[in-house]
């Protein structure tokens, strides 16, 4: 199972092919370019969606609000 290899190419000074080479040596390489800070967050939140990495914060961070909030619920609790 190989890992997925993204690589992007921002702003203009970028060695396009180089970074194309890149991508290329594993089967999972992607190559995407970003002119600008807008286009490149989008090209983070569309490789965090592929690997499902938004459901797997939003469970870490329910579970981090639900175990603070039972931690203070204790708290008050004992005195």
């Amino acid at each position: 199972n190989e890992l997925d290899l993204n690589v992007i190419a921002f702003g203009s000074g970028a060695s396009h092919e180089q970074l194309k080479k890149i991508a290329s040596s594993s089967r999972n390489g992607k190559f995407q370019m970003s002119a600008d800070t807008a286009e490149l967050s989008n090209i983070f939140v569309q490789i965090a969606d592929k690997g499902q990495v938004v459901n797997l914060l939003e469970a870490e961070i329910g579970k981090r609000i639900s175990d603070a909030v039972s931690d203070r619920l204790a708290l008050e609790y004992v005195r």
